[in-house]
C-alpha cells in the first residue's frame, strides 16, 4: 500500500495502459470476424428480365406539333380591337359620287357604324369569320344545321357549330289564314228571347231562349251575357251582348257577338316550316303537331289571325311562342341533314 501511495501516478498509468490493451484486443478480434458477419447479412439481388414500357406520349405530341399547320393568325389588341399580327387590317372600298365625280373611300368595317349586311353588325360577321363581302352571307348556312346566319344572329347562337342553333319553332311561319265565317248571327234580343239569323238568305229567323236547339244545325244556345261598350268616337253606348252556342256532338263552343259575323271553328291556319323546305300543313285551333327533328316534342295551336299565330308546347302550356307571317322573300333551302 505504501508503494501505491508513493507511486500513484505509475499505477494509474499502468492501469490505463492495460485498459487500452484490452480494448485494442477486442477491436482486433471484432475486425477479424467482420467478413463472416457481413457475408451473413448480404442477400443476392433479384434479377428481372422484364423490359419497362417506353412512354411514347411525349414523342407523339412533339411529332403532332411538328406536323401541325403554322398559325399565322395571331392577334394583337389596339385600343380594345383585335388586329392580326401578320395580316393587314381589312378595309372596305366604297365608291361614292361627289360633285358628279366618283370618289373611293375606305371603310373600317369594325369601327364604322355602317352595316354592310343590315341588321347584322359587321363585327359579328368578322368575329364568326364569315365572308363579309359575300352578298349571300346572311342566307348561308355554313354549319349545315338548317338555320341561316341571320337566324343564328337573331338567336344569338354560333353559326359555325352544328349543335348551336335557335329553337326549331323559329322556322315556323303563318303562310295563310283561311277564314270561314260562322253561319249563325245573333241579331237582336227582346227580354229573354234571342233572335238568331243565318247567313243563308233563304233560312228563316229563329227566336230562341237559353237551352233551345237551333233548328237545322248541330248547335244549341247555352248562355247569354249582356254587354255594353262605349263608342268614344260618337259618345254613345253600343250593345255588344254575347250569346254562346255549343255543338251538341263535339261540345265545341262559339261566342256570337250581337250583329257581328264571327269566325267559324272550321277556320284554319296554313303554316310553313322552313327548316323542311316545302313542308306546309293546316291546323285548326286546338290541334297538336310536332316538328322535325324533334318528333317527340308536341305543340298546340292556340291562337291565329291574319297577322300571325300563337303555339304552346303541350308539356309547357304557359310558354307561348308567337309565329309571324311568312316573309315574302322566304326562299326554299336544301334540306338539313338529320342530326346524329
Amino acid at each position: 500500500m505504501d508503494w501505491l501511495r508513493e507511486h500513484y501516478d505509475r499505477a494509474l498509468l499502468g492501469a490505463a495502459s492495460l485498459g487500452l490493451l484490452v480494448v485494442a484486443t477486442m477491436l482486433i478480434l471484432r475486425a477479424l470476424g467482420f467478413p463472416e458477419e457481413f457475408s451473413a447479412l448480404q442477400t443476392p439481388p433479384t434479377r428481372s428480365t422484364a423490359i419497362p414500357a417506353v412512354d411514347l406520349a411525349q414523342p407523339a405530341a412533339a411529332k403532332e406539333r411538328l406536323n401541325a399547320k403554322a398559325d399565322w393568325e395571331g392577334r394583337r389588341v389596339d385600343n380594345g380591337r383585335e388586329i392580326p399580327l401578320f395580316v393587314s387590317v381589312p378595309y372596305i372600298a366604297k365608291v361614292e359620287t361627289r360633285d358628279g365625280a366618283p370618289v373611293e373611300t375606305l371603310i373600317d368595317p369594325v369601327r364604322s357604324t355602317e352595316m354592310l349586311h343590315p341588321p347584322v353588325p359587321n363585327v359579328w360577321l368578322l368575329k364568326n369569320r364569315l365572308p363579309l363581302l359575300d352578298p349571300r352571307v346572311l342566307t348561308d348556312d355554313p354549319d349545315g344545321d338548317g338555320f341561316t346566319n341571320l337566324d343564328e344572329f337573331i338567336g344569338q347562337t354560333d353559326p359555325n357549330a352544328k349543335d348551336s342553333h335557335p329553337p326549331y319553332p323559329t322556322k315556323l311561319f303563318l303562310k295563310q289564314f283561311i277564314q270561314r265565317p260562322f253561319r249563325l248571327v245573333f241579331s237582336a234580343r227582346v227580354g229573354e228571347t234571342l233572335q238568331i239569323n243565318t247567313l243563308d238568305l233563304d233560312a228563316p229567323t229563329q227566336f230562341l231562349k237559353v237551352g233551345d236547339a237551333i233548328k237545322g244545325t248541330k248547335f244549341r244556345v247555352v248562355d247569354f251575357k249582356p254587354v255594353e261598350k262605349v263608342d268614344v268616337s260618337v259618345g254613345i253606348r253600343r250593345d255588344v251582348s254575347e250569346v254562346t252556342v255549343e255543338n251538341t256532338e263535339t261540345k265545341e263552343r262559339v261566342i256570337l257577338v250581337k250583329e257581328q259575323t264571327v269566325d267559324s271553328p272550321d277556320s284554319f291556319a296554313l303554316l310553313a316550316y322552313l327548316w323542311e323546305p316545302g313542308r306546309e300543313f293546316s291546323l285548326k285551333k286546338g290541334q297538336e303537331f310536332s316538328l322535325n327533328p324533334e318528333p317527340n316534342v308536341k305543340y298546340r295551336l292556340v291562337e291565329f289571325s291574319a297577322e300571325g299565330a300563337v303555339i304552346v308546347p303541350v308539356a309547357k302550356p304557359d310558354q307561348r311562342i308567337a309565329l309571324g307571317k311568312l316573309p315574302p322573300a322566304a326562299a326554299p333551302r336544301p334540306p338539313a341533314p338529320s342530326p346524329k
